[in-house]
Protein backbone atom coordinates (compact mmCIF):
# COMPACT_ATOMS: atom_id res chain seq x y z
CA UNK A 1 0.00 0.00 0.00
CA UNK A 2 1.70 3.08 -1.08
CA UNK A 3 1.85 6.09 1.53
CA UNK A 4 -1.01 8.25 -0.37
CA UNK A 5 -3.43 5.61 -0.03
CA UNK A 6 -2.89 4.81 3.63
CA UNK A 7 -3.18 8.33 4.74
CA UNK A 8 -6.45 9.44 3.13
CA UNK A 9 -7.89 5.67 4.61
CA UNK A 10 -6.29 7.46 7.76
CA UNK A 11 -8.56 10.62 7.27
CA UNK A 12 -11.52 9.06 6.34
CA UNK A 13 -11.34 7.15 9.74
CA UNK A 14 -11.22 10.32 11.58
CA UNK A 15 -13.93 12.21 9.27
CA UNK A 16 -16.75 9.97 9.64
CA UNK A 17 -17.22 9.99 13.56
CA UNK A 18 -17.41 13.45 13.12
CA UNK A 19 -19.90 13.27 10.25
CA UNK A 20 -21.91 10.60 11.94
CA UNK A 21 -22.17 12.72 15.24
CA UNK A 22 -23.31 16.07 13.58
CA UNK A 23 -25.82 14.46 12.16
CA UNK A 24 -27.07 11.94 15.37
CA UNK A 25 -30.19 12.98 16.71
CA UNK A 26 -30.14 14.82 20.50
CA UNK A 27 -31.42 12.84 23.00
CA UNK A 28 -34.76 13.26 24.67
CA UNK A 29 -34.33 16.58 26.70
CA UNK A 30 -36.08 17.24 30.46
CA UNK A 31 -39.52 16.20 31.21
CA UNK A 32 -40.97 19.13 31.55
CA UNK A 33 -40.74 19.83 27.50
CA UNK A 34 -42.54 16.88 26.63
CA UNK A 35 -45.64 17.27 29.59
CA UNK A 36 -48.33 20.33 29.22
CA UNK A 37 -47.43 22.97 31.70
CA UNK A 38 -50.51 24.00 33.75
CA UNK A 39 -50.70 27.49 33.51
CA UNK A 40 -53.58 28.05 36.08
CA UNK A 41 -51.66 26.18 38.64
CA UNK A 42 -49.03 28.57 38.98
CA UNK A 43 -48.60 30.09 42.37
CA UNK A 44 -47.88 33.89 41.20
CA UNK A 45 -48.48 36.28 38.60
CA UNK A 46 -47.34 39.73 37.69
CA UNK A 47 -48.37 41.84 35.08
CA UNK A 48 -46.80 45.73 35.14
CA UNK A 49 -46.46 46.36 30.81
CA UNK A 50 -47.34 45.28 27.36
CA UNK A 51 -51.06 43.91 26.59
CA UNK A 52 -53.21 46.90 28.79
CA UNK A 53 -56.40 45.01 29.00
CA UNK A 54 -55.17 41.04 29.85
CA UNK A 55 -57.86 38.33 28.98
CA UNK A 56 -58.44 35.28 30.39
CA UNK A 57 -56.62 35.97 33.82
CA UNK A 58 -60.16 34.88 35.47
CA UNK A 59 -59.50 30.96 34.24
CA UNK A 60 -55.74 31.01 36.87
CA UNK A 61 -57.58 29.65 39.57
CA UNK A 62 -54.81 28.28 41.00
CA UNK A 63 -52.86 31.74 41.59
CA UNK A 64 -51.95 32.68 45.50
CA UNK A 65 -50.42 35.80 44.29
CA UNK A 66 -51.26 38.59 41.45
CA UNK A 67 -49.52 42.01 41.06
CA UNK A 68 -51.00 44.17 38.41
CA UNK A 69 -49.12 46.95 36.85
CA UNK A 70 -50.57 50.61 37.51
CA UNK A 71 -51.75 50.53 33.34
CA UNK A 72 -53.81 47.49 33.85
CA UNK A 73 -57.59 48.10 32.67
CA UNK A 74 -59.52 45.88 33.87
CA UNK A 75 -63.97 46.02 33.54
CA UNK A 76 -64.34 44.31 36.99
CA UNK A 77 -63.34 41.97 39.64
CA UNK A 78 -64.94 39.23 37.23
CA UNK A 79 -61.65 39.85 34.85
CA UNK A 80 -60.11 38.57 37.99
CA UNK A 81 -59.73 34.43 39.37
CA UNK A 82 -62.20 34.60 41.72
CA UNK A 83 -62.36 31.18 42.34
CA UNK A 84 -58.44 31.75 43.33
CA UNK A 85 -57.47 31.28 47.14
CA UNK A 86 -55.67 34.70 46.55
CA UNK A 87 -53.66 35.62 49.54
CA UNK A 88 -52.14 39.13 47.93
CA UNK A 89 -53.32 41.51 45.45
CA UNK A 90 -51.65 44.33 43.99
CA UNK A 91 -54.15 46.32 41.71
CA UNK A 92 -53.70 48.74 38.91
CA UNK A 93 -54.10 52.79 39.39
CA UNK A 94 -57.22 52.33 38.02
CA UNK A 95 -59.02 49.87 39.98
CA UNK A 96 -62.49 48.42 38.96
CA UNK A 97 -64.94 48.31 41.81
CA UNK A 98 -64.04 46.66 45.53
CA UNK A 99 -67.22 46.51 46.53
CA UNK A 100 -67.23 42.47 46.13
CA UNK A 101 -63.63 42.00 47.30
CA UNK A 102 -64.94 39.75 49.92
CA UNK A 103 -65.33 37.17 47.06
CA UNK A 104 -61.32 36.45 48.39
CA UNK A 105 -61.53 36.13 52.01
CA UNK A 106 -58.02 34.46 52.24
CA UNK A 107 -56.54 38.06 51.54
CA UNK A 108 -53.59 39.05 54.08
CA UNK A 109 -52.27 41.58 51.72
CA UNK A 110 -54.05 44.19 49.56
CA UNK A 111 -51.57 46.32 47.48
CA UNK A 112 -53.50 50.27 46.36
CA UNK A 113 -51.69 51.16 43.57
CA UNK A 114 -50.28 54.91 44.66
CA UNK A 115 -51.73 56.51 41.89
CA UNK A 116 -54.94 55.00 42.59
CA UNK A 117 -58.20 56.22 41.93
CA UNK A 118 -60.30 57.56 45.48
CA UNK A 119 -62.12 54.51 46.93
CA UNK A 120 -65.74 55.00 48.06
CA UNK A 121 -66.88 54.25 51.66
CA UNK A 122 -68.62 51.06 50.00
CA UNK A 123 -65.22 49.85 49.41
CA UNK A 124 -63.44 50.68 52.30
CA UNK A 125 -65.76 49.26 54.27
CA UNK A 126 -65.37 45.99 52.53
CA UNK A 127 -62.20 45.56 52.78
CA UNK A 128 -62.37 46.19 56.35
CA UNK A 129 -64.29 43.02 56.40
CA UNK A 130 -61.73 40.80 54.88
CA UNK A 131 -61.24 38.43 57.65
CA UNK A 132 -57.69 37.66 56.65
CA UNK A 133 -56.05 40.89 56.11
CA UNK A 134 -53.16 41.98 57.58
CA UNK A 135 -51.07 44.03 55.17
CA UNK A 136 -52.30 46.90 53.46
CA UNK A 137 -50.24 48.94 50.91
CA UNK A 138 -51.94 52.19 50.42
CA UNK A 139 -50.79 56.08 49.48
CA UNK A 140 -51.85 58.84 51.98
CA UNK A 141 -54.43 59.67 49.55
CA UNK A 142 -56.48 56.57 49.30
CA UNK A 143 -55.47 56.22 53.44
CA UNK A 144 -56.82 59.43 54.19
CA UNK A 145 -60.22 58.17 52.05
CA UNK A 146 -60.23 55.71 54.29
CA UNK A 147 -59.70 57.04 57.20
CA UNK A 148 -62.41 60.08 56.68
CA UNK A 149 -65.06 56.98 57.21
CA UNK A 150 -64.35 56.52 60.15
CA UNK A 151 -63.75 52.17 59.92
CA UNK A 152 -61.18 50.97 61.98
CA UNK A 153 -58.51 48.02 60.82
CA UNK A 154 -57.61 46.28 63.56
CA UNK A 155 -56.35 42.77 62.08
CA UNK A 156 -53.88 44.86 60.09
CA UNK A 157 -50.28 44.50 61.53
CA UNK A 158 -48.38 45.67 59.05
CA UNK A 159 -48.53 49.05 56.71
CA UNK A 160 -46.39 49.90 53.98
CA UNK A 161 -47.54 53.21 52.89
CA UNK A 162 -46.07 55.32 50.01
CA UNK A 163 -45.17 58.97 49.42
CA UNK A 164 -44.56 61.29 52.43
CA UNK A 165 -47.64 60.69 55.32
CA UNK A 166 -48.51 64.07 57.14
CA UNK A 167 -48.59 64.49 61.18
CA UNK A 168 -52.52 64.59 61.04
CA UNK A 169 -52.64 61.38 58.43
CA UNK A 170 -49.91 59.49 61.17
CA UNK A 171 -52.09 60.24 64.06
CA UNK A 172 -55.04 58.95 62.04
CA UNK A 173 -53.47 55.88 60.83
CA UNK A 174 -52.70 54.91 64.85
CA UNK A 175 -56.35 54.90 65.80
CA UNK A 176 -57.78 53.34 62.59
CA UNK A 177 -55.10 50.33 62.62
CA UNK A 178 -54.44 50.14 66.81
CA UNK A 179 -52.43 47.01 65.98
CA UNK A 180 -50.15 47.55 63.88
CA UNK A 181 -46.90 46.34 64.50
CA UNK A 182 -44.42 47.36 61.42
CA UNK A 183 -44.43 50.00 59.41
CA UNK A 184 -42.57 50.96 56.16
CA UNK A 185 -42.72 54.43 54.88
CA UNK A 186 -40.58 55.03 51.20
CA UNK A 187 -39.97 59.21 52.78
CA UNK A 188 -39.09 60.71 55.94
CA UNK A 189 -41.71 62.71 57.05
CA UNK A 190 -41.34 65.88 59.54
CA UNK A 191 -42.96 64.33 62.44
CA UNK A 192 -43.21 61.13 63.13
CA UNK A 193 -44.42 61.41 67.32
CA UNK A 194 -47.94 60.01 66.67
CA UNK A 195 -46.49 56.37 65.91
CA UNK A 196 -45.06 57.11 69.43
CA UNK A 197 -48.92 56.26 70.43
CA UNK A 198 -49.44 52.86 68.55
CA UNK A 199 -48.94 49.93 71.88
CA UNK A 200 -47.22 47.72 70.14
CA UNK A 201 -44.71 48.83 67.51
CA UNK A 202 -42.43 46.62 66.64
CA UNK A 203 -40.56 47.49 63.20
CA UNK A 204 -40.33 51.04 61.55
CA UNK A 205 -38.64 51.41 58.24
CA UNK A 206 -37.98 54.79 56.74
CA UNK A 207 -36.38 54.72 53.02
Amino acid sequence: MDAGSAGLRIASGLVAPLVKRLFQRDDPGPALVDKPIRIAALPHAFRDSGQPHPRGLRHLTGLERLSLGREVKLDSLEDLPTGAALTSLSLPALPPRLTDIGVWPTLTHLGINPDSRPLSPSEWRAIAALPALTSITPSPHTLGDMLSTGLRLPGVGQRDLRGEPSERILRLLVSALPSLREVILDSAPEGIGPLSQLPRPERLHVY
